[in-house]
């Protein structure tokens, strides 16, 4: 069996995802009241439980093209966690809250990176599966 070194990377994006989304500051869950930014810190780390997930099916499938595959589907999940705490579930409404000013950059920028990261995965290998079904 090969290094399957996008498996791994994969594996670290989505701990790195849950465990930012556990340690960044949010407003905390009231008990008559959700807070949105609460929202977008519960579908964050969802995503990254995603990401792991995906980086360790990487380790189930051999083929380039299937993990080729499987990093596109991260692609996506790291636009999710830029998405959620930003324009689709967004943070409390005040620029001064934490959620605000600290969580939601940190995990838009982490998004971004980490999409860079998978979109790049993803044209290797898919690259190498179309280089190696042509010498078949």
């Amino acid at each position: 069996m090969k290094f399957q070194w996008s498996g791994i990377l994969f594996v670290v994006l989505g701990i790195i995802v849950i465990a930012l989304s556990s340690l960044l500051p949010f407003c905390p869950k009231l008990e008559d009241m959700e807070m949105t930014c609460h929202l977008s810190q519960f579908a964050d780390k969802i995503t990254g439980i995603v990401i792991l997930g995906l980086g360790i099916a990487s380790f189930v499938f051999p083929q380039k093209i299937v993990r080729g595959f499987i990093a596109l589907e991260v692609f996506v999940a790291s636009v999710l966690v830029s998405l959620f705490p930003t324009v689709i579930l967004g943070t409390c409404g005040h620029v001064h809250m934490r959620c605000h000013a600290i969580a939601a950059p940190v995990l838009l920028l982490t998004g971004v990176i980490f999409a860079l990261i998978s979109l790049v995965v993803a044209i290797v290998l898919l690259r190498g599966a179309r280089n190696e079904s042509k010498h078949d």
